[in-house]
């Protein structure tokens, strides 16, 4: 039964095992085979599987298990369904922005995950290795749990407040004490789970947060004293002892119970076959975390894996089924936030001998630097977590504040460092006892604080704007160098920054602009999925407007039109004008916009560009009020010639917006720039002659345009043609014959033209024809042309169509219509 504060008794770790001063076990508790399957079609996600693998021809199982006597499989998923599973992904899917080479986030296969028990004594390496050998099989490894991290009892009741200059401005702290006096600053609203080993759930500073019994796992209260230390530095009540959390009231004006939360990863009963503790799962764990939280709610992982043969203490994502459930709770938005594992001091040769945990130097059983944070390196793996190392605290002297604990770990993929010594914080014995105070050491400490900033920035953010940060933009954040305390400059390895809220709540929440112009009606300047070059917000005149802030701007009752632009004359001076809106916290100054023109095409990619001017609006102020700014004059010289154009338009604070970078020659990149970035937007628009246009011949009107090919590499594209003409009409697609063949081939409703090489294909005059995907050489540029017929007696009225590139499913590009009556 559990005790009072939801613990359970355990077996305690053995003599000398880890504490302070003592060197690290190897590894916690027993050892545990994980085998990841990338094929098991038709294999049940139970346990057991194993009597099917070889029926079903993934693996011969049989000859293993003769090898390796009584060997069978269990899943590493079993607090969740299957399909509770399936709907975690799901969402994170739904929700995930691209990966970093621009494909869309697709999730794991969790169903492929199992752990294969032994008896005790069994050759886990070997089993691991035969697997290896195995086609289906993606990974298979040895999992070595490290112990859970050290707290130093204390009871100096006077020691509290000196201990926790962590709450203090910087270069000291992270300025907690500042965020206290903002709202949302001290947690209000927002939720936080915690996986660790145990907790005393019902201690003095705990108790007002109600924290229920673990969603999962098992409250071992031989570890609850680390639990209860880590929970304190994050949300300590204001209660009449002296501490106090980084968010005492975390969770305020949510459901009582579901602010603050827990799970374990042991997991069982001790046997005879455990080494010390109880078996662990820290993957399932992670999961029934990430399928209890929400979109930037935040998860800290307070736990470490043996690495090597020097069992050295690392990040836990260094296994391949921890590291794909973590990212799966990123891409679900939920911001993680993981310790980088304690290190390992070893004697060698009669010297104690410093072993930390170097991240760049880190390679995987395939011998890839998959923690090395490098554009460079094609195998970085990002789970998207912050990832924490620990440093000396404000009090020490020698060696400096702000430079790394001996043993933490180092490398560009660490994100953030905090305390990592003499962090105050409640405490609570095996036995129970409430009113005890600790200190928190090493990554355990320093990703508390880490967890307590984000939760306070979190609920900063939410109080301001309605909604949260997501686990990248969150990560971006605090480890910026901007708005956080870099190390000491004698600190030679790369360990981030500690976050300072002072500055992120008075620069990048509070001053920092957001300008942005809307891709389409209804474009609220968040990364979007809907169109992308219908911006109502690039407008053209042939003439210059004396007031546009008046004719086009906030209160003119045009915000939303799209119908303010004439067609741009040949042989006068015409003007564009931009609108801009700042959704951030202050206001603007100095913006400058850039425009471009751009041949009719529905890739429009940077090489094709042609400047046209650079407009500056002096001040744009918060609040999402629609600013318009001065006219750029387009000289009669520099128009183009007769026919269908783009327009782009780049928007910069402070500085002329740069030309778009090399880098750029991706699709990938491409794709992001005009998916995730608010300050690009483009749209459609005409150059006519002066003396007016006159109807297509027999009255058909010819719309030429491109469709182009990916910068570098060849690429399938698929193009979405959409029509809305009346009745009676009729259109067509004109495109080489050769493109047409090599997508449909020959039907016999395309009619082919082979003297000029070309053919056309009808379209549906009412809703959408698709085609492709097309292969499509990099850098081509196929001309292709619209036939549209619409009966002279329905020529006075207004239609609209366009058509669609689209890439890896993701819109790329656009290029839109609208046929107008002529003028008599």
């Amino acid at each position: 039964m559990p005790k009072r504060d939801g613990t359970v008794g355990g077996p305690k770790p053995p003599p000398g095992g880890p504490g302070r001063g003592s060197e690290p076990e190897p590894t916690f508790a027993r050892p545990q085979l994980v085998v990841k399957f990338a094929r098991h079609e038709g294999l049940d996600y139970a346990d057991g599987a194993e009597s099917r693998l070889d029926a079903l021809g993934i693996g011969p199982w049989n000859q293993l298990a003769h090898d390796f006597a009584g060997i069978t499989l269990s899943r590493v998923f079993t607090s969740l369904s299957p399909q509770d599973l399936d709907d975690l992904i799901a969402r994170a899917q739904d929700t995930a922005p691209s990966e970093r080479n621009g494909d869309r986030y697709r999730g794991p296969d969790l169903r492929g995950a199992y752990f294969v028990d032994a008896p005790h004594g069994t050759d886990l390496d070997g089993i691991a290795a035969r697997l290896l050998t195995w086609d289906s099989v993606a990974a298979a490894y040895v999992s070595r749990p490290g112990p859970p991290p050290a707290v130093d009892p204390e009871q100096n009741t006077g020691w509290p407040r000196e201990g926790q200059r962590y709450l203090r401005a910087a270069r000291d702290g992270i300025d907690s004490e500042y965020a206290w006096t903002v709202a949302g600053g001290d947690g209000e609203g927002q939720r936080l789970i915690d996986i660790e080993a145990g907790w005393n759930l019902v201690h003095d500073d705990l108790a007002g947060h109600a924290i229920p019994l673990p969603l999962a796992g098992l409250n071992d209260s031989t570890h609850a004293g680390h639990g209860t230390a880590v929970l304190g530095v994050i949300c300590a009540t204001d209660d009449a002892r002296p501490g106090l959390g980084i968010v005492p009231n975390l969770g305020k004006g949510l459901p009582a119970g579901t602010g603050v939360r827990v799970v374990s990863y042991l997991r069982g009963n001790a046997t005879d076959d455990t080494k010390f503790g109880r078996a662990h799962n820290i993957a399932d764990s992670i999961a029934v975390a990430a399928a209890n939280l929400a979109y930037g709610e935040v998860l800290l992982i307070e736990a470490q894996v043996a690495w090597g043969p020097d069992a050295v203490l690392s990040p836990v994502e260094i296994e391949d089924v921890v590291y794909d459930v973590v990212r799966l709770a990123t891409a679900a938005g939920i911001v993680v936030v993981e310790a980088g594992g304690n290190g390992r001091q070893k004697v060698k040769d009669g010297l104690a001998v410093d072993m930390p945990f170097d991240l760049d130097g880190y390679k995987d059983a395939s011998s890839r630097p998959v923690l090395f944070r490098d554009d460079g390196n094609p195998f970085f793996r990002d789970s998207c977590a912050i990832l924490v190392t620990a440093a000396f605290s404000a009090r020490t002297e020698d060696p400096a504040p702000n430079t790394r604990l001996p043993l933490m770990p180092f490398g560009r993929r660490i994100d953030c460092y905090a305390w990592g010594e003499r962090i105050w914080s409640p405490w609570s014995s095996a036995s129970g006892l409430l009113h005890s105070d600790a200190l928190l050491t090493s990554t355990s400490g320093a990703s508390a604080i880490i967890a307590g900033a984000a939760l306070s920035v979190q609920g900063l953010f939410f109080a301001r704007y309605g909604h949260r940060l997501g686990p990248v933009q969150m990560r971006a954040l605090l480890s910026d160098p901007e708005y956080g305390t870099p190390p000491d400059p004698s600190e030679p390895k790369h360990i981030g920054v500690m976050p300072d809220l002072r500055k992120i709540i008075d620069v990048a929440l509070g001053l920092l602009p957001l300008v942005y112009m809307r891709d389409f009606v209804g474009d609220a300047g968040l990364p979007h999925t809907g169109d992308i070059s219908s911006s109502p917000d690039v407008i053209l005149r042939s003439q210059e407007v004396a007031d546009p802030q008046a004719a086009f701007g906030a209160g003119s009752g045009q915000e939303d039109s799209q119908a303010l632009s004439t067609a741009a004359v040949r042989g006068r001076t015409n003007y564009v004008y931009v609108r801009v809106r700042n959704r951030g916290g202050g206001t603007a100054a100095n913006v400058f916009v850039v425009v471009y023109w751009a041949p009719v095409s529905t890739l429009v990619t940077p090489e094709q560009w042609t400047e046209i001017g650079m407009t500056q609006i002096d001040e744009v102020p918060s609040g999402d009020v629609l600013t318009v700014s001065p006219a750029i004059e387009w000289p009669a010289t520099q128009l183009p010639p007769k026919g269908h154009y783009c327009f782009v338009a780049v928007a910069r604070v402070g500085q002329r917006p740069p030309p778009p970078p090399d880098s750029l020659v991706t699709m990938a990149r491409f794709r992001a720039m005009i998916r995730n970035n608010n300050d690009v937007t483009w749209r459609n628009f005409n150059v006519v002659e002066n003396t007016g246009n006159a109807a297509g011949e027999a009255g058909v009107v010819i719309l030429q345009f491109r469709v182009g090919g990916a910068p570098r590499e060849p690429e399938p594209m698929q193009f979405v043609f959409w029509s809305g003409l009346p009745d009676g009409a009729e259109i067509s697609l004109v495109a080489p014959l050769d493109f047409v063949q090599s997508v449909l081939g020959s039907p016999p409703h395309i009619e082919l033209d082979r003297v000029s090489n070309r053919a056309a294909i009808p379209l549906p005059i009412h809703g959408s024809f698709t085609l492709g995907p097309a292969p499509i050489q990099p850098g081509l540029r196929i001309p292709m042309q619209l036939r549209v017929r619409i009966p002279a007696e329905l020529r006075r009225n207004a239609y609209e169509l366009h058509v669609r590139q689209l890439w890896r499913g993701d819109e790329v590009g656009r290029v839109t219509w609208r046929l107008v009556p002529l003028r008599a």
